[in-house]
């Protein structure tokens, strides 16, 4: 915006430095990013030069710059995720300076509220089934009758990578068909029900794990044959796993993806909200199965279906 700053602004690099390095790596480089933009836009020469500016422009100049470096932004047609990005970075470079005594205010703009969509639907059982099956393909049988499991316990049950890696063999009670599980954010494990199908998954795997205590699911050997010492899978493992059978199937899935699709299907069964939720195991559980709900059957399309079709009918030719 004015190009005498380039000479007549002292260099806060330093303080940048200081600012970047307390970030991990992917922090650091969207920071970077909109500190760059917020220069370019005030006329600066570097990210440092229009750090100083800001520092030193006090409560209402800052905040009313920053506020219509934000319009232009919007103008451009930047996402509200970005101008949140921006104005958090603007904003905590600003904390950082006050906490070190090098300014005496705080940024009070905020980014637009940003809600995440997230594809609740799953890869489908079309798909699921077809990694299952290159599963059981795998030319070592233990590591295709352990994977087996795997993924018919994280479709068939809903659980999570994390609950799957973590099941121990005192977890499981084929006899009574339930396994306890340590459920996300608890400390109690809690009972979920086997299915005839994944309890006979399990106890193919359970015919070469063996029955010594320990990690229900564990690592082989790279041949993919004998087991290393109990070693538990990890759930980056168990990501991997899926990737990896996804990509050899043409198409990309994660353990997740499992999940979603489970809720998917039982929502497709008729199955009420409250019926999704308890198998969910959510805290919130109603909230959450009606977002599966909607994404499920984009309930808004429909109405706006059914909106448009009454107004077809009705048009006067």
């Amino acid at each position: 915006m004015d190009s005498s700053l380039n000479s007549v602004l002292p260099d806060h690099q330093r303080l940048l430095d200081a600012f970047l390095s307390r970030r991990k790596p992917s922090t650091r480089t969207t920071y970077l990013q909109s500190l760059t933009a917020w220069a370019r836009w005030l006329g600066a020469a570097t990210p440092a030069q229009g750090v100083t500016w800001l520092l030193g422009a006090g409560v209402l100049e800052g905040n009313a710059r920053v506020l219509a470096f934000l319009d232009s932004q919007a103008a451009a047609g930047l996402s509200s995720a970005t101008l949140s990005l921006r104005v958090a970075a603007l904003r905590s470079m600003v904390d950082l300076a006050n906490a070190l005594g090098q300014c005496t205010w705080s940024l009070q703009v905020r980014g637009p509220n940003v809600t995440p969509y997230r594809d609740s639907r799953g890869p489908g059982p079309v798909r699921i089934q077809a990694i299952i099956q290159a599963a059981r393909g795998q030319a070592s049988k233990a590591k295709a009758t352990r994977d087996v499991a795997i993924l018919r316990m994280m479709h068939d049950q809903g659980l999570r990578r994390g609950e799957v890696a973590g099941l121990r063999l005192e977890d499981l009670d084929l006899d009574g068909r339930r396994v306890w599980i340590m459920a996300k954010g608890s400390l109690d494990r809690e009972p979920v029900t086997l299915p005839a199908g994944t309890a006979g998954a399990i106890q193919s795997w359970l015919s070469w794990r063996g029955e010594a205590p320990g990690p229900l699911f564990h690592r082989l050997d790279n041949a993919g044959a004998n087991l290393v010492a109990l070693r538990p899978l990890t759930g980056r493992a168990v990501w991997n796993l899926v990737h990896g059978l996804a990509l050899g199937c043409g198409f990309m899935a994660r353990p997740h993806g499992f999940r979603h699709s489970a809720i998917t299907e039982a929502l497709d069964a008729g199955f009420d909200l409250r019926a999704v939720a308890r198998f969910g195991r959510w805290k919130s559980g109603l909230n959450i199965a009606a977002r599966y709900d909607d994404n499920r059957r984009d309930m808004g399309g429909e109405i706006a279906g059914a909106l448009a079709r009454g107004m077809d009918d009705a048009r006067i030719h």
